[in-house]
């Protein structure tokens, strides 16, 4: 299975950024880290309307528990 990795998002170069420029983004990476993730996921966790698409590249393959 997929799941969101918050190492994989910060990571990034563009992930890094918005969590320097989005204050909730950190609160938000938090509940969302290890979440199961499908190809057209988007996260709607956190404050207000803030939402997150999921890139392939802040994704890994868990082995089912």
């Amino acid at each position: 299975m997929k799941v969101f990795s918050k190492q994989k998002f910060l990571a990034d170069p563009q992930g890094a950024i918005l969590v320097q420029e989005i204050s909730a983004l950190k609160e938000i990476l938090e509940k969302a880290d290890g979440q199961k993730v499908n190809e057209d996921s988007k996260l709607r966790l956190g404050k207000g309307d803030l939402s997150v698409a999921i890139l392939p590249a802040w994704c890994e393959e868990r082995r089912d528990k």
